[in-house]
């Protein structure tokens, strides 16, 4: 076992469809594994290496049907990682809408992804399919489930503004 410390801020731009909004934004920044924590069985030195990411993205608002595109780039030890994507909403009531998307990673994977959000709760699946045959043997392609749940605060502190972007399955 090993402390971990992580820390991440995000900036969004959300005004409402009231006030005439045709997009809304973000743009955040994270870092993992602050503390260099020593992850080795042994009793050696094994620090885990420290690890940036950087997201943004702007989602275009449609009447029944926005476009988010988002993307995403993460450093560790000299290795980067850069995946861009597109996700697209179709608003089929006030509480609940249709997602799908498709993201590239580079020298990596293509992904594809869809969803059903109702309320505060998403369900996903997405797969991912391996573009690069050299590492094929070894990552193979993939298969994501998951179930996410967003708390709102300004609507428990009675702010007006709209939730965050729906993020990418990727």
């Amino acid at each position: 076992n090993y402390a971990d410390l992580g820390f991440g801020t995000m900036w969004h731009y959300n005004p409402t469809k009231e006030e005439g909004a045709k997009v809304n934004a973000y743009m955040g920044v994270s870092g993992f594994h602050l503390s260099v924590p020593n992850e080795s069985f042994m009793n050696e030195s094994a620090g885990l290496p420290f690890k940036i990411s950087f997201q943004g993205g702007i989602k275009i608002l449609g009447d029944q049907v926005n476009f988010t595109p988002n993307f995403r780039v993460t450093s560790q030890q000299g290795a980067e990682e850069i995946a861009a994507g597109l996700n697209m909403d179709y608003l089929m009531n006030e509480k609940t809408k249709l997602i799908i998307g498709a993201w590239y990673r580079t020298h990596d994977a293509i992904a594809f992804g869809t969803g059903i959000e109702h309320k505060s709760f998403t369900l996903g699946y997405s797969y991912d399919i391996v573009t690069d045959l050299n590492n094929y043997i070894s990552s193979g392609s993939a298969n994501e489930i998951s179930l996410s749940y967003k708390i709102n605060i300004a609507e428990k502190k009675n702010l007006k503004f709209n939730p965050a972007p729906t993020p990418s399955f990727f």
